[in-house]
């Protein structure tokens, strides 16, 4: 059985005038599956497919392609998740954080958080809330 496509998230940030106030206007969400870029101001409906088993990578850019974008962490929701699908969360290592799929189908989405911070700047991380979605037929 061959291994299933991975998915890459990626957060363009518009780093020259983003702050904690208006960060959901200024983060453009995306990834490789094919689903459509998130129009910004709405990180909270945008969601990501995933196959079962699946690695998913979250990487950040600068919309200058000046500035870096380290994502910090990204985190199951303790309350409102929704569903299951992330079986397990590895660390952050160089800048980007990968998490593994459940290897069983799960409908539904589920809720996240994505932190990230800017030119290495821990003293004003940023979290946004997306979600992620099995494909359909990746049972």
């Amino acid at each position: 059985m061959p291994n299933p496509t991975n998915t890459v998230v990626t957060l363009l940030v518009n780093t020259a005038t983003i702050n904690q106030n208006n960060k959901n206007s200024k983060v453009t969400f995306s990834d490789n599956q094919g689903d459509p870029a998130e129009n910004p101001g709405n990180p909270n409906v945008y969601y990501s497919s995933v196959n079962v088993g699946a690695q998913i990578s979250w990487i950040g850019q600068s919309e200058n392609g000046t500035d870096t974008v380290q994502i910090t962490s990204v985190s199951q929701k303790t309350t409102d998740g929704g569903s299951d699908i992330l079986q397990s969360i590895g660390n952050p290592n160089n800048g980007q954080v990968t998490a593994i799929a459940r290897s069983v189908y799960v409908s539904g989405d589920e809720n996240y958080n994505v932190s990230f911070t800017i030119n290495n700047n821990t003293s004003n991380p940023y979290t946004i809330d997306p979600k992620i979605r099995m494909k359909e037929g990746a049972k």
